[in-house]
């Protein structure tokens, strides 16, 4: 049975590498990790050995500890591993030590007859300046529902393409959102909101009352809700007992739809006892320049209420740009001492 273990310092876990009891061998996975400069090949060799342990979770931290200073050539061969989490961090660790080559490291992953690397693939992408839209649209026709779902979430990357590029991806993407997997449809719907398309509203919609999904979806919606999607927002955001997270995101998603009635729960939010998306709320009033909201932002400058005082300062300086009486609140935010 493993315990989470506290990462020792680098010479004790050099000395765990060959512990006979597995909870240091994985501590020393871990502490490998935190390489001082110049014991780059004491690391190396300490994880290799770590990544022919007999257990899958010790090799698989060991792979997360190669990819700073591992070997291409070895991490390769965590590809074929037994254990699906062995061959998920050889996949990320072969990705970060292929400087260059990132994109054909991809596409080798997204042709493997192994879902869990072509799921890899599909959500390494998203760390690329830019995606493979051709390879992202074949994951998204995988027999696997985890890939497909994150091959959506890579597409909305694509939004840069050229024209036609885009209506393939649009096309691709719409046929999505009747996927029998929730996941992947809300995804889709998503995604789609990148390019300006609203096919997905009623589906983003429905995605206001799910706990995990809310803040995405009314997100989304501030790129593309019509007059529904619109009366949703406000709705989901004028709910008192709701998440003042989700109503902040509501209140913006409007603001940027250009609805003024998103004043409102963004108020709420920067008034409530509660702190949960404060930070959020004032970074949308400064991000849209929402002069109605600086009665409360002033309110903030006596009494930060777990503001970050740095974000406030930054949002009462670009509404100053608009409406001067906020530079006053800003004075005397610095007043009060705090780090702005």
């Amino acid at each position: 049975m493993f315990f989470r273990p506290l990462t020792p310092n680098f010479d004790a876990a050099l000395r765990d590498v060959t512990s006979k009891d597995e909870n240091f061998r994985l501590r020393a996975a871990h502490g490998l990790a935190a390489v001082p400069e110049g014991r780059e090949e004491e690391a190396r060799a300490g994880l290799e050995a770590l990544a022919k342990d007999r257990l899958g979770p010790i090799r698989a931290a060991a792979f997360e500890g190669l990819a700073l200073v591992g070997v291409p050539a070895f991490v390769r061969e965590g590809l074929s591993d037994e254990h699906a989490e062995v061959r998920q961090s050889a996949a990320r660790a072969l990705y970060a030590l292929s400087e260059g080559k990132r994109p054909d490291v991809l596409s080798e992953l997204a042709a493997s007859d192994d879902f869990v690397l072509r799921f890899q693939a599909a959500d390494l992408w998203r760390q690329e300046e830019s995606v493979d839209a051709k390879a992202l649209l074949k994951l998204l026709r995988d027999e696997d529902g985890r890939v497909r779902a994150a091959a959506a979430d890579g597409l909305a990357l694509a939004h840069h393409e050229t024209a036609g590029e885009k209506d393939a991806i649009v096309t691709g993407l719409k046929k999505a959102l009747t996927d029998g997997n929730e996941e992947v449809a809300n995804a889709a719907a998503i995604a789609l909101s990148y390019f300006g398309n609203n096919a997905g509203e009623v589906r983003l919609i429905r995605g206001l009352s799910h706990p995990l999904l809310a803040i995405e979806a009314a997100e989304a919606l501030g790129r593309v809700a019509s007059d529904r999607g619109k009366a949703a927002l406000y709705d989901r955001g004028s709910k008192f007992f709701g998440s003042l997270l989700v109503r902040a995101a509501c209140g913006r998603a409007l603001v940027q739809l250009g609805d003024a009635r998103g004043d409102e729960p963004l108020n709420a939010a920067l008034k409530a006892w509660r702190a949960d998306g404060r930070d959020y709320a004032i970074a949308a009033a400064g991000e849209y320049q929402r002069v109605a909201l600086l009665p409360a932002l002033a309110r903030l400058c006596e009494r930060l209420r777990g503001a970050d005082p740095r974000l406030l300062a930054e949002t009462l300086a670009s509404i100053a740009e608009v409406e001067p009486g906020a530079a006053s609140a800003l004075e005397r935010l610095k007043q009060k001492g705090y780090a702005v």
